[in-house]
């Protein structure tokens, strides 16, 4: 406990955020496939939380961290309202997906 109490607010956060992904990653996966993965999670997680904590201790750092933090969940934002925005653009109803799917097939059989 003493070591989460030293580290800067964005390393604390992405602590955070890491673990609620964790126990989501748990919740939704086969148990033999998340044994195998768990050490991998983990580790990453401690990298990253050693590298934010150094980089806060930089002159801009404090920023750059959250800035490294809330990137990820910015930049999926971004490419949700940008795929959104594509598939309304595009106006194709799932009847005529299915025809230009049955025309491709068909083209593969001649």
């Amino acid at each position: 406990m003493n070591f989460f109490t030293k580290l800067c607010d964005p390393a604390k956060a992405y602590i955070l955020l890491s673990l609620l992904a964790l126990l989501m990653y748990f919740g939704n996966t086969p148990k033999n496939f998340a044994k195998n993965n768990i050490v991998f999670h983990v580790a990453s997680i401690v990298l990253w939380v050693i590298i934010l904590n150094w980089i806060c201790t930089l002159k801009y750092g404090v920023k750059v961290s959250w800035f490294l933090v809330f990137f990820p969940i910015i930049f999926m934002i971004i490419m949700m309202i940008l795929l959104i925005t594509l598939v309304d653009e595009l106006d194709i109803s799932k009847q005529e997906i299915k025809e230009i799917l049955d025309e491709e097939d068909c083209d593969k059989c001649n």
